[in-house]
């Protein structure tokens, strides 16, 4: 049976699925990370490489019956990001001693979108471990805001959210907020007794992004229990993701005429985010373009990608 496969290349684990001829589903795997920011060079190409065997071993699917690759990774946007991850995907075959099949890598922003609107053109707000507002205008062109990494950026992202639930902790012990349950979650989940403790466990050299964003997990759980810091902390950056898709609309009107797709764990996890998201942007446009949460993974969606462009061939 032929088949296509589709990847979402993550800050946090690395999906596939394999879909039939008629769009269906038929096979479904899930590895470690895969961004090539945030993963040492060789973790990442063995983890993508990974996550295709384990599709394949477990569905039994033949190699020599894929008729194309398609995957959106984080981390990847220029040209030349998308050239290196083709390589990874091509070496795979090739060490298998196999011709590739048609392979198309684009970032994971326009996998989401396709996910959510079967096409990549419009807007898309994800909010995972990082963040990102790509759009694709009517011409094919990209435009993009934010997405510049958790140093230089990533607002509303689950590192931002984690980060700055770490931090009304420490706010807490030195008095400048008020203590809540949203402490008692934090220093429980990372096994620490105090906010000291928890300093010195922060700074460990294997923590890293994965380990900050997972406190993003403990904010939202807080925030639908009634925690009124976690609501702010999780209000907060729902509003910085709105005013990128706002500056995004600003600076290329045509894309009010397209809809606007909301993706990531953030989106999919927090109602408070969501509705937060969409009220904000309701307030600075009168007519604002359909905002959808994507509900086919954006695995699916770099499949309908490479599945659109066989079609086109």
């Amino acid at each position: 049976m032929e088949y296509v496969i589709g990847i979402d290349g993550g800050g946090t684990s690395t999906t596939a699925v394999a879909v039939d001829g008629n769009g269906q589903q038929i096979a479904y795997a899930e590895g470690n990370a895969s961004n090539p920011k945030s993963s040492a060079g060789t973790d990442y190409r063995s983890n993508i490489h990974n996550v295709i065997s384990q599709l394949l071993s477990d569905s039994a699917l033949v190699l020599e019956q894929c008729r194309g690759i398609g995957a959106g990774v984080a981390g990847v946007y220029t040209p030349e990001e998308c050239r290196v991850v083709e390589q990874v995907l091509h070496s795979y075959w090739q060490e298998r001693g196999q011709q590739a099949p048609d392979i198309r890598v684009v970032s994971d922003a326009e996998t989401a979108l396709a996910a959510a609107f079967g096409t990549n053109r419009g807007i898309v707000a994800i909010a995972g471990t990082g963040s990102i507002v790509l759009g694709v205008l009517p011409s094919g062109e990209r435009v993009r805001a934010g997405g510049w990494g958790h140093i230089l950026g990533d607002q509303g992202s689950g590192y931002a959210i984690g980060q700055r639930t770490l931090q009304t902790v420490m706010l807490g012990y030195d008095g400048i907020v008020e203590v809540t349950g949203l402490s008692d979650k934090v220093l429980q989940h990372y096994d620490a007794r105090s906010a000291e403790d928890l300093r010195h466990i922060v700074y460990q050299p294997h923590i890293g992004k994965r380990q900050i964003a997972a406190a993003a997990k403990l904010c939202i759980e807080a925030s639908q229990s009634g925690d009124v810091l976690a609501q702010q902390i999780i209000t907060q950056a729902a509003v910085d993701m709105a005013e990128l898709v706002q500056a995004l609309l600003n600076r290329y009107p045509e894309l009010e005429q397209t809809g606007i797709a909301a993706a990531g764990s953030i989106f999919r996890y927090s109602v408070l985010y969501r509705e937060t998201f969409v009220q904000q942007l309701q307030q600075g446009y009168a007519r604002l373009p359909e905002v959808r949460l994507a509900e086919q993974q954006a695995a699916y969606g770099a499949a309908v990608l490479i599945m659109n462009r066989l079609a086109e061939h």
